[in-house]
């Protein structure tokens, strides 16, 4: 194995930009707050006719307004100092493709950017969206919705709309540090609504349980009356789609009762399994994480609101332990238990309108939402979801007589990726021995507008025995990885490379094509998409 080197820096000038985008406000805003009752205490309910014709409606014409959503989907929260950016964004990893969804049936799709109609009569847009970039969103059309025999007007929906500042996409964008020098993190809650909803259209509350407790989500939750017994384990379940690094986990809490939240003694275990939502499968048995987070993990804000932070570690080489970020490939579920038991007092800020949510309890060994309408916890993610892809191919060229390898037009590969801002310290380079590599952070924008790309130069020795040859690179950015193929000289009589075939079914392979489990270590396949487990 060769030692791979760093790049000095490089420009490469005269490409074209391969996606609109958007210019990202980095203003921040100190977070507001909000309560709301949830007075539904009975078990879910189908989605049907009768439940959109009794959906709160804040204007008469309608019965209700419109929810798009992207599975895998994420938003942009608070930090746990609850300082958010001005404009509100949805994330989603990299994709081949976004499926947009909308909840309430066919509508017509139209583009943010200059009001194009793409699509008509559709219950889903689908478009793709690059590396490392902001995009504008969708919006829906006012529409009707029949049901059964009934028809009912349903109001467009447009994301943010109630946020001055109105609302973006990003798509697998590089970790964002704020001032404060922390990381806007990544949530399942809602946290901005149509207008329609309530005055601003943000969607970030408190929630009562009205006659079960202080809180809906949090501690001393009563689930049999009679007994008085509490729910004592909470879940909060996410929908994966490509690997997550996740290097904390925030929980912003407040408390109703004038009490401590996280009293001398007072502690939350926090556990991480993996899971297959798409079979509604949770592996109890396969802990991607422990740890435990006591009084000195809460950051105490106003006395009766904080966020309790929790890291993970590892033993390291010399007996001590050290920070270690979880790698999380497919879905996962978060789950606190200890709360109850430790003398804890707080409720778990929450959505309210959003619709789809994914908070569950565990009662006599059942999972439940307890609530007809569940919520999406504010649990926020110190994360993101590295990503890398050629820019014009995964091949680099060179002659017979070595040399440097050519990336079509260009004298290095030229990679998208949203790793570079790390790469000194998350990528991992392999190659053969007849390679030299060399790789590095690239400007392919202007000063003003940058475009950063990573960067990699090849070498090759002479060919010294036959016609040509293969020679493949192996990039782990971040547990991602990318093979980027060098060929010298006539390869036509090589040997054929063994190509795996894309199967999205959610199961691992490793490079053979044999299914392996969650417990299998090294290069993993999964939904055509490579990662070290």
């Amino acid at each position: 194995m060769k030692k791979i080197t760093l790049l000095s820096a490089v420009l490469v000038a005269g490409m074209a930009t391969a996606q609109v985008q958007v210019p990202m406000n980095m203003e921040i805003r100190k977070a507001e707050f909000s309560s709301i009752e949830m007075t539904a205490e009975v078990t879910m309910e189908e989605w049907n006719a009768e439940y959109v014709a009794k959906q709160k409606a804040a204007a008469a014409d309608y019965a209700a307004h419109d929810y798009y959503y992207a599975e895998g989907m994420m938003h942009f929260g608070y930090t746990p100092q609850f300082y958010g950016l001005t404009s509100s964004f949805i994330a989603v990893p990299y994709l081949d493709s976004v499926v947009w969804t909308n909840y309430y049936g066919p509508t017509s799709w139209y583009s943010q950017a200059n009001n194009s109609l793409v699509a008509e009569n559709s219950e889903t847009f689908v478009t793709a969206y690059g590396i490392d970039g902001q995009y504008y969103l969708p919006y829906t059309t006012d529409h009707t919705l029949t049901q059964g025999d009934q028809t009912y007007n349903i109001k467009g929906y447009k994301y943010a709309a109630g946020n001055e500042n109105g609302g973006y996409l990003a798509s697998a964008i590089a970790p964002i540090i704020i001032s404060t020098g922390e990381m806007i993190p990544l949530t399942l809650c809602g946290m901005e609504t149509d207008p329609m909803n309530n005055e601003s259209g943000s969607d970030f509350y408190q929630i009562s349980a009205t006659g079960r407790g202080a809180y809906a989500y949090g501690t001393k939750l009563v689930v049999d009356t009679a007994t008085g017994a509490t729910a004592d384990t909470l879940l909060s379940t996410v929908r994966n789609l490509s690997l997550m690094q996740i290097s904390a986990v925030n929980i912003p809490v407040y408390n109703a009762n004038g009490t401590a939240i996280m009293p001398e003694g007072g502690q939350v275990k926090i556990e991480i399994f993996a899971a297959d939502l798409t079979q509604g499968i949770i592996y109890t048995d396969s802990v991607l994480a422990t740890t435990v987070v006591t009084s000195e993990d809460f950051l105490d804000l106003s006395g009766t609101m904080g966020t309790i932070t929790a890291k993970f570690y590892e033993e390291d080489p010399f007996g001590g332990v050290m920070e270690v970020n979880v790698a999380v490939a497919g879905d996962f579920v978060i789950q606190l238990t200890g709360y109850n038991e430790s003398g804890c007092d707080f409720g778990i800020f929450a959505d309210y309108y959003t619709p789809g949510g994914t908070t569950l309890y565990k009662v006599n060994g059942k999972y439940t939402p307890i609530f007809s309408a569940s919520s999406n916890l504010a649990i926020s993610y110190d994360a993101y979801w590295p990503a890398i892809q050629g820019y014009d191919g995964d091949v680099m060229t060179v002659g017979v007589e070595g040399g440097a390898a050519v990336y079509g037009q260009y004298p290095m590969a030229l990679l998208e990726t949203n790793t570079y801002m790390s790469m000194e310290d998350t990528w991992i380079v392999d190659s053969p021995e007849w390679l030299t590599v060399e790789y590095g952070v690239v400007n392919v924008g202007t000063e003003d507008q940058p475009w950063y790309m990573g960067g990699v130069q090849v070498t090759a020795e002479p060919l010294t025995d036959g016609a040509g040859r293969k020679g493949v690179i192996t990039i782990d950015a971040d547990g991602i990885l990318y093979e980027l193929y060098v060929h010298q000289g006539d390869i036509t009589s090589g040997v054929e490379d063994v190509v795996i075939p894309t199967i999205n079914d959610n199961k691992r392979y490793n490079l053979l094509g044999m299914e392996v489990d969650e417990n299998y270590k090294g290069v993993v396949i999964m939904n055509g998409k490579k990662f070290i487990q």
